[in-house]
């Protein structure tokens, strides 16, 4: 039951930062390139399905 209002307080102070999440390093010029890739693939593809649905 504690632990129940210990996660309720938290939820209710959006404001205080959570200190403890990992620090992430930032992606590299291939990554980005080829998630850039990967969004424009399926944007194109649900563009192509739109097409066919009209």
């Amino acid at each position: 039951m504690a632990m129940r209002d210990a996660d309720k307080d938290r939820r209710k102070n959006l404001h205080v930062k959570n200190t403890n999440l990992p620090v992430k390093e930032p992606l590299s010029y291939h990554e980005l390139k080829d998630k850039w890739k990967n969004a424009r693939a399926d944007a194109l593809q649900w563009e192509q399905c739109a097409k066919e649905n009209q």
